[in-house]
């Protein structure tokens, strides 16, 4: 599969209930497409319009919501602004790649980045390894798709997007980046997911995903991009959990995890948390994620849920 840096996500809740927990718990668990959600996304990007050849001051200290709609303040969340330049490919290619985790390094013909001070960077401000970006030269009308992107330094991801397109004609010299430029609508199933019964309070158990063919993005699993195990306790139901798909790590009252890079499988016992992890109990809902740290897009290539097997 191919990864980039990016992406990064109207939930909807099916109408099946969770299957019954097998009476018998798994030692060595092997998971099967029945116990993985399913995961879908568009995403939306605003295009801004600037002179072409002109050091064109961007803007976003207005934005209050970040692309997946949850509050947001510019002045602490916005730490690194990033420039890539698609000599190849339409803004609507980049976008729909992007909420598909498909671009890869080679569609990038240029990556610049910017430290911004009071929520702007000018475009003379963006460069990499101390060469700044040649306006005169790339940003220019037909160059390519010019995409900016906001968020965390040194991260994968983004938090707010626009593309910025140079015009012959355009004038404006300053833009902004408002709440409305950029959207991620996002539809997650959980409720059809066919829990993993394994013995309650038992931490030596194997969960072994190598049977599945597809991911929750509903392409073929590519075991070679997961490269954590992610388990995590939590008071809120499937449907809950559902609408709140990306504060998983905020609302989990426990979790642990687990470096599993080559792997396709895991021994529970190596999970490594704030407190040893003692196996699954009947006080909430338990999830296990097999994640891909590097990907664009931050949607869980797996999640399924453990439960205690009936007595």
């Amino acid at each position: 599969m191919r990864r980039l840096l990016l992406s990064p996500i109207a939930f909807l809740l099916a109408c099946a209930g969770p299957p019954e927990a097998a009476v018998e718990p798994c030692s060595t668990c092997l998971l099967t497409d029945a116990n993985n959600y399913t995961y879908s996304s568009e995403l939306a990007i605003g295009t801004l319009e600037v002179p072409e050849q002109a050091d064109v001051l961007v803007r976003w200290e207005s934005l209050t919501r970040d692309i997946r709609g949850a509050a947001y303040d510019p002045a602490t969340d916005v730490d690194e602004a990033k420039l890539i330049g698609f000599r190849d490919m339409a803004p609507d290619e980049v976008a729909y790649a992007l909420a598909h985790d498909e671009l890869a390094q080679a569609d990038a013909g240029a990556y610049v980045t910017c430290a911004p001070t009071d929520d702007a960077c000018l475009l003379s401000e963006f460069g990499m390894f101390g060469n700044t970006l040649d306006i005169q030269q790339y940003f220019t009308e037909g160059y390519g798709t010019w995409l900016l992107a906001l968020g965390p330094k040194g991260t994968t991801g983004a938090d707010a997007l626009a593309f910025l397109t140079p015009r012959a004609g355009a004038s404006a010299i300053e833009v902004a980046l408002t709440d409305t430029t950029s959207r991620l609508d996002v539809e997650v199933h959980l409720a059809s997911v066919a829990p993993v019964a394994v013995e309650p309070f038992e931490p030596v158990f194997v969960l072994d995903w190598s049977g599945l063919t597809r991911d929750g993005l509903g392409d073929p699993l590519d075991t070679d991009t997961v490269d954590e195990l992610w388990v995590g306790r939590f008071f809120e139901s499937r449907a809950e959990l559902e609408a709140r798909m990306f504060e998983l790590e905020t609302l989990a009252g426990l979790s642990w995890t687990v470096d599993v890079s080559g792997r396709s499988s895991a021994e529970m016992a190596s999970l490594v948390g704030e407190t040893a992890f003692m196996g699954i109990d009947r006080s909430g809902t338990w999830v296990a994620a097999l994640r891909c740290r590097t990907c664009t897009n931050p949607a869980p290539r797996v999640l399924t849920f453990l439960t205690p097997a009936s007595e």
